[in-house]
């Protein structure tokens, strides 16, 4: 029941809304406090990163799709995103300290603004989960599948799948659906093995996350997502 607690308050704060790494060295936003972050710098952490990835969805009966820039309008698109990554949870923290004007604000309304986003911050569920989501490209409408509305819990643990490059596997625990093409889908997937190692660390290369064909019936390039875990190293560990 607590875990269960916990996912759904995880999964509301989420929707609701130094690094050291040679590959991020020059990045604008690895030198800064996220609390420091602009709006170009948040957009990108969750658009175009290590962490996130935006892919156009291409007309039907098109095999390919290209990745898109935050910058081009009125094209469908979906964003997968590491979601327990911290720099995504900062990213979103800091969008909704901006979204609600903090800089400007009286020291008592930071503070609520603060303890509002501690839960995603600390992302409870993380500690033994992997949380990734899927979502449309803010403000170019709809783009996650219908189906993901209605498929069961059962169904997507079959479907939508969590492994590095060596093929191991975790398996999805909890899932919580979009309530609209408009919303974003969330999974959570297992953290460690029976033996209590993680599925990715800083000597693996690839995180994939991979979905049944039907989810995106006639979009091939959807049903598969690629990480470098190179990429995402943060203090020596990959952050995720």
């Amino acid at each position: 029941m607590r875990r269960v607690q916990a996912y759904f308050l995880c999964s509301v704060a989420l929707i609701l809304v130094g690094l050291n790494a040679p590959a991020l060295a020059q990045e604008s936003w690895a030198q800064k406090d996220f609390r420091q972050w602009t709006s170009a710098e948040v957009e990108k952490i969750l658009t175009n990163s290590p962490w996130a990835q935006t892919r156009e969805i291409g007309l039907a009966g098109a095999d390919t799709l290209t990745t898109v820039t935050p910058s081009l309008p009125n094209r469908q698109a979906v964003i997968m995103r590491l979601r327990s990554a911290l720099p995504i949870r900062e990213a979103l923290a800091r969008l909704r300290q901006l979204n609600n004007k903090y800089d400007k604000m009286s020291d008592k309304d930071k503070k609520a603004l603060d303890e509002k986003n501690q839960t995603l911050l600390e992302c409870p569920p993380c500690a033994d989960s992997y949380v990734v989501s899927l979502s449309p490209a803010e403000a170019r409408g709809k783009g996650v599948p219908v189906v993901l509305m209605t498929m069961s819990e059962a169904e997507v643990k079959k479907d939508v799948h969590l492994m590095n490059d060596a093929g191991e596997t975790r398996e999805l625990i909890h899932f919580t659906p979009p309530k609209s093409q408009g919303d974003e889908a969330i999974f959570f997937f297992e953290r460690l093995n029976e033996q209590g190692k993680p599925l990715i660390n800083s000597s693996s290369k690839r995180l994939i996350v991979t979905f049944d064909p039907k989810i995106f019936p006639s979009q091939m390039a959807l049903t598969k997502f690629e990480f470098e875990a190179a990429k995402m190293i943060v203090n020596g560990q990959v952050a995720f």
